[in-house]
């Protein structure tokens, strides 16, 4: 789960703006230039936040009967309330901040019992809301007073909305614009302590976390990873010396962010030259950190770094680019520290058979094993039927990512035919793998055309091409030339993907290297990312789109490779508007369909807690009452959740030997 995203972070947020009395201090210019990026009308809703500070102190005075005896200071309050002026509400607000800083020191002091207390913002928040409804409820407040609370609390809600992804709309585009919003405003020197105080109150609370997984950025420097460990390890002994009986572990995965605004379709340079750079860079500091010998009493920092993953879109952003950098700190830190990998995919795609090739990919060009994660994985699970028919059986996409969906699935297809799985699998859908098999090399010929390569190109070469997406580019310029493959893997190691077992094989195409050359530099072959296809899907490539879905949850069965499920957070940003539609019921139905087949290891997680308005007991109980609305027996839906709780402590990357 996100650090940041975890703890009390709307209530730190929402406390430190409103009581900011300048009138537009670090946090409140932070806020106004998201206000002026998300909402229409900024400068009406920037008056009426200002307003509503002003308000907060006024409230405050009458919960202790302030008659405001100072009546130029009450003929002011209400000029400022009126006014539809910014710059006004700026003269009449400097002539009343005086009194607003008098208001602001008795708030400090009469709150001040909460100062040592993580919840402090959130105590003194609902502190505040108690004593004013008590007065109400009492009849102690005026129509007018009780107009100005009424105008507190949406502005309350409003402010905390823009953190949260509510129920309308989809999309991973909504979530990043919440998530977006929320990382603007945690920034600051004295905030990210505070935000770990409230991150942990917040899981010792529960009483059923034994373990927890932050998400963090990568850093600029080693330095930068020893102090957040520290501070983190520092706030937790804390938390542990009072509980010492449900102590809690915590890890590090360092989230690399995908990037998808660096395609460059300029001759002579890397389509993610950019990306390919930066990920050198950032995993150049890791592994640093791993090399670093730490001080006798720190003996055990490093393994507070378990493992890596991304984040961020998937559009755009191929699993192939991170292949050299993730393999090479497999190799310098996997090898003698526990160290996992995750990687989010199928979660983001233009089609389903996209998503499915991506999650592919990972494993293909990662080097993925035993014990690593998918995040999220959706297109492995979705009912295909019930996605095609909510897309209208249209396929949006792109000559090179059609291009592309097409030669995976028909070498996916052709290499794994002949299994029995397969062949059960083809014949209780009635499906003949021939008669795809022919269909996609119609597709494939049709499509190539556009190209206008001056070489006649062969699928299989095209393939081959494709299976060396896992090196690194620049070794293409001038490295691979007249040198023979062994030494090149000598000598250039993780970055090639030479662990892959079909990579000699097609690296030793010439047409294939000198196709991958031109996917990364050529601008003719970089412009088909932009040619546009709309098609209907015909059933024959629904059928065949259900064929590699089935052979890729099989390949990962087999792997055992896990999933990380996160039922809110799949349901807000994909298409399902059902819980029990989930793709992580159709991927592991333990217990509850005692004839399932080929369950994957699945863990439920929260994903961005603060966004989603959720927690780990509640997306299991989300998933208990899907299964109970169904019909399923309540034993049954029991065993079931029992078990995904086992998995997720097994897929752990905690504490792993």
């Amino acid at each position: 789960m996100h650090l940041k995203g975890s703890g009390y972070t709307s209530e730190l947020n929402w406390y430190d703006f409103s009581t900011d009395t300048c009138f537009e201090g670090m946090k409140s210019k932070k806020f106004f230039d998201i206000l002026k990026k998300n909402i229409r009308h900024y400068e009406n809703e920037k008056l009426a936040f200002l307003k509503v500070r002003i308000i907060k102190f006024y409230l405050f005075a009458q919960i202790f009967d302030h008659r405001f005896e100072d009546s130029e200071f009450k003929r002011l309050f209400k000029k400022a309330l009126q006014s539809d002026d910014l710059d006004y509400f700026e003269l009449l607000y400097s002539k009343l901040k005086p009194k607003i800083e008098i208001f602001k020191e008795y708030w400090e002091k009469e709150f001040s019992h909460f100062d040592h207390s993580p919840r402090k913002e959130f105590l003194t928040e609902r502190s505040f809301l108690k004593r004013l409804f008590s007065k109400y409820l009492r009849c102690e407040l005026s129509d007018f007073d009780l107009y100005l609370l009424n105008i507190y609390l949406l502005a309350l809600n409003k402010f905390k909305m823009l953190f949260y992804q509510d129920n309308e709309g989809m999309g991973f585009e909504k979530f990043k614009h919440s998530e977006n919003i929320k990382e603007e405003l945690l920034e600051g020197k004295d905030l990210n302590k505070r935000i770990y105080r409230t991150v942990f109150d917040k899981y010792y609370s529960e009483k059923n976390v034994k373990q927890i997984e932050f998400r963090i950025a990568p850093k600029t420097s080693v330095k930068e990873y020893y102090k957040i460990i520290r501070d983190l390890k520092n706030v937790n002994d804390d938390f542990k010396k009072k509980n010492k009986d449900n102590a809690i572990e915590f890890g590090l995965v360092i989230h690399y962010i995908k990037n998808k605004d660096d395609f460059d379709l300029s001759e002579g340079t890397s389509r993610k030259e950019k990306s390919y750079f930066e990920l050198k860079k950032k995993a150049e500091i890791l592994i640093s950190f791993f090399e670093h010998k730490p001080q006798d009493d720190e003996e055990k920092i490093h393994q507070k770094i378990v493992g890596i993953d991304t984040a961020n879109y998937e559009l755009n952003v191929r699993p192939e680019i991170f292949g050299p950098s993730f393999r090479w700190q497999r190799k310098k830190v996997g090898e003698k520290n526990p160290f996992g990998i995750t990687y989010h995919a199928g979660e983001d795609f233009t089609t389903i058979a996209n998503g499915l090739r991506a999650m592919d990919e990972v494993i293909e060009f990662l080097d993925y094993r035993r014990g690593d994660r998918f995040g999220h994985g959706l297109a492995l699970g979705l009912d295909i039927d019930k996605y095609f028919k909510k897309k209208r059986k249209s396929v949006i996409s792109n000559v090179e990512e059609y291009t592309d969906d097409i030669v995976w699935m028909y070498y996916l297809i052709e290499e794994h035919q002949t299994e029995n799985e397969v062949k059960q699998f083809l014949a209780a859908n009635e499906i003949s793998s021939h008669t795809i098999l022919s269909f996609l090399q119609g597709e494939f010929d049709r499509e190539v055309v556009k190209y206008n390569f001056n070489d006649s190109i062969s699928m299989y070469d095209f393939y081959c091409a494709y299976l060396l997406r896992g090196d690194d580019p620049e070794l293409y310029i001038e490295e691979v030339k007249n040198k023979p493959y062994d030494k090149l893997v000598q000598d250039f190691d993780y970055r090639l993907n030479f662990h892959n077992k079909k990579h000699r094989q097609a690296f030793e195409n010439s047409r294939a290297r000198n196709l991958y050359f031109q996917y990364h530099y050529s601008e003719k072959y970089k412009r088909m990312h932009e040619e546009s296809v709309l098609l209907e899907a015909s059933e024959i490539y629904i059928e065949a789109v259900k064929l590699v879905q089935f052979i890729l949850r099989l390949k990962i069965f087999r792997k055992e490779i896990s999933i990380e499920s996160n039922p809110t957070s799949n349901r807000k940003i994909s298409f399902i508007s059902k819980y029990i539609d989930l793709p992580l019921i159709e991927l592991n139905s333990m217990f509850i369909k005692p004839d399932s087949k080929f369950n994957l290891p699945i863990s439920i997680n929260t994903d961005d807690s603060a966004i989603f308005q959720t927690d780990l007991s509640l997306e299991y109980a989300y998933v208990v009452a899907a299964l109970l609305r169904e019909g399923y027996d309540i034993e049954s839906v029991y065993q079931y959740i029992e078990y995904l709780v086992k998995m997720s402590k097994i897929q752990s990357f905690i504490n792993r030997d």
